[in-house]
């Protein structure tokens, strides 16, 4: 894929927060060609991204 991690194994769980929701995201991986925080806030940003995106999109 596009990250720039190989072995890269996530689990995102949802749970329910008042009139929202909180996300937590676990993952392992072994940085490709970078280093692993170098990678991490890679991750971290496409994730953050495509939530802000969905947020916008289930905002009334």
């Amino acid at each position: 894929g596009p990250l720039p991690v190989k072995a890269y194994n996530a689990t995102i769980a949802v749970h329910p927060k008042g009139s929202g929701s909180t996300v937590v995201w676990t993952a392992t991986f072994d940085a490709a060609g970078m280093t692993d925080a170098e990678a991490k806030a890679d991750i971290e940003g496409v994730y953050e991204q495509g939530l802000a995106g969905i947020a916008k999109d289930a905002s009334p």
